[in-house]
């Protein structure tokens, strides 16, 4: 039984996205999504911030969402905070902060996507974790669906 909960939902816009594949073959699409929010200031007027996040989706789902989400479109994300290091190349240590996807789900559109496309929905369930990393499979109806 776990002692804990790791969940975190994000609805934004997205800013960028790069599909690579890993070591092991596996294909990894990171995403950039911002989200922004007004806060109230010192002199008591809002201003608004935008917070960046990188996500990351795994397997079959990275390669369909690649074809699917452009710059802008708005989608809800649902996974876990993962934090690592690594040493760069001058020798210090650096720390990153990502997010695991478990479900994307394209909120909205942008432009004349928005007419030519309807909304869609890719969930991702992790029924595979290999050495920490995600392993997310899409069913056979979601990717004959596309």
């Amino acid at each position: 039984m776990a002692n804990g909960m790791n969940t975190v939902f994000l609805l934004g816009n997205l800013g960028f996205k790069e599909l690579d594949k890993l070591p092991s073959g596996d294909r990894v699409l990171r995403l950039r999504l911002a989200t922004n929010e007004s806060r109230k200031n010192r002199d008591g007027a809002y201003e608004d911030h935008t917070e960046w996040h990188t996500v990351k989706v795994f397997g079959k789902r990275a390669e369909a969402l690649t074809t699917l989400l452009g710059v802008g479109d708005r989608i809800m994300v649902e996974g876990n905070i993962r934090n690592s290091s690594y040493e760069a190349k001058d020798g210090t240590m650096r720390y990153k902060t990502e997010i695991y996807a478990r479900e994307v789900h394209l909120a909205g559109l942008r432009g004349r996507r928005a007419e030519a496309q309807p909304n869609i929905e890719v969930d991702v369930d992790y029924d595979d974790v290999k050495l920490g990393v995600g392993a997310p499979r899409m069913s056979e109806d979601q990717v004959a669906s596309m």
